[in-house]
């Protein structure tokens, strides 16, 4: 066994008293921090198991048995260039030199969030795996990076499902496709040499004005 930090922020349902305090300190048997940061209550423990997913599952089960609920395990999934670059141990010129295919293998995954704007987000799960194969992060931090993801999608799912429009959207949302598997992407660079009409412009903080391009149609 193993011992792995896992992180937790709770429900504002339940307020952070010190009789809940006591009640949590008095029944779990491991190193653990409950309090309060931004308005938003939090979790933190030290907890020994067989893999980080066995970690995650039997912290939110404890904390939920002494009545509080989890909303989200952390760290965020959803991570910026500059945030990709601090938990690789990266500058942030590297990780623009390996979304542009100027280094590594190519293929360096697309962001999936804000795309439109100067400050894109990437799923840290897919960059994590991406690095991970390309040997520049430790495989079990992609694997931590996957059950964080996956747990944390559950738990949106669970909590959108207690709202009263929830089971209108479910109906609805089965009538979308299966979706199918997606064609390798072209590398950044390729978009450059290929795209005879695309204006490109960098994203902010990734250095100079070749940072990061993004597509934009002509004006």
């Amino acid at each position: 066994m193993a011992t792995y930090t896992v992180s937790l922020v709770l429900s504002n349902d339940t307020p952070i008293t010190d009789d809940v305090a006591e009640k949590i300190y008095g029944t779990l048997q491991d190193d653990s921090v409950v309090g309060m940061c931004n308005r938003a209550p939090f979790f933190d423990c030290d907890r020994e198991a067989d893999c980080f997913l066995d970690a995650v599952l039997s912290a939110i089960a404890d904390v939920e048995d002494v009545g509080l609920r989890v909303e989200r395990v952390e760290p965020d999934d959803f991570v910026t260039a500059a945030e990709i670059a601090r938990r690789s141990g990266r500058t942030r010129e590297s990780i623009r030199q390996l979304f542009s295919g100027e280094r590594g293998p190519g293929h360096f995954p697309a962001p999936v969030s804000d795309v439109t704007t100067r400050s894109p987000r990437w799923r840290w799960c897919d960059v994590a795996a991406w690095l991970a194969r390309g040997q520049m992060l430790p495989a079990e931090e992609a694997e931590r990076a996957l059950v964080t993801a996956s747990v944390n999608a559950y738990l949106d799912w669970r909590r959108t499902a207690r709202t009263p429009a929830a089971d209108d959207i479910r109906v609805a949302l089965q009538s979308l496709r299966a979706p199918q598997p997606a064609e390798t992407a072209p590398r950044p660079n390729q978009l450059r040499e290929t795209s005879a009409e695309g204006v490109f412009s960098p994203v902010e903080g990734m250095g100079g004005s070749d940072d990061l391009f993004v597509e934009r149609p002509p004006v």
